[in-house]
């Protein structure tokens, strides 16, 4: 994948942040691998409820052996310049969120979770609202080609960033259903205070009501006890 600049961030450390973040523009291949990891799940994403997008009707793909490089008939539509507007208004929120950025730190590293010294945000027009990789610490942000936003951007990515620092961690990510694993998710940016966060809908409700107000060291307790009567 390759990237159009990544502003102050990456270069130096800002504010409370002991981490640095890059926004990436991917290259036609790094996208066209990505949709092809998407039309492998597909599956398991709309048993989960998500709708994903990808460039062509699912059918498309059906009963085909999708390349590993971009066909003709992908790299034909794909231009760089569609994720202008939104790699600058990502931009923008990250070099803009220290205080966020911050809380997440603290929160994390307080509670001895898995805080990475670099975290790279990739843009997508595929796929649901975000995704990551735990290894290597990348944020998947699906991107609208205009760069105007349902949910703030700042969000989605610390949601993501709290995904990796947990896996593994506070929970097991293999074995933990998904809906256990948002409730926590959540749980967590509500104790950072994100202004007008929006919780997870795929999110188990009733263990979000017992992780409400209590301190994230207890969740781990919590969430086992949680199982076990599930």
């Amino acid at each position: 994948m390759s990237h159009t600049g990544s502003g102050p961030a990456p270069s130096a450390l800002r504010g409370g942040r002991p981490f640095r973040l890059r926004v990436v523009i991917p290259t036609v291949d790094a996208e066209w691998s990505y949709v092809r990891h998407l039309v492998d799940r597909r599956a398991r994403h709309r048993n989960l409820g998500y709708r994903v997008a990808l460039p062509y009707t699912f059918e498309t793909f059906q009963n085909t052996t999708l390349p590993l490089r971009a066909p003709k008939r992908f790299t034909r539509t794909f231009r760089r310049a569609t994720y202008r507007a939104a790699f600058d208004t990502v931009q923008q929120a990250i070099t803009h969120g220290d205080q966020p950025f911050t809380r997440f730190s603290r929160t994390i590293a307080r509670n001895h979770l898995r805080l990475l010294p670099q975290y790279t945000v990739q843009l997508t027009l595929y796929g649901m609202g975000g995704s990551y990789k735990t290894a290597k610490g990348v944020v998947i942000l699906k991107v609208p080609s205009n760069g105007a936003f349902h949910r703030p951007p700042l969000h989605s990515i610390i949601h993501e960033m709290v995904h990796i620092a947990i896996d593994g961690t506070l929970i097991d990510a293999k074995s933990t259903p998904h809906g256990i694993k948002e409730a926590v998710v959540d749980a967590i940016c509500f104790r950072m205070r994100l202004s007008r966060y929006q919780p997870q809908r795929s999110a188990d409700p009733r263990l979000a009501r017992l992780l409400k107000g209590r301190r994230v060291s207890s969740f781990r307790g919590i969430v086992h006890l949680y199982r076990r009567a599930t």
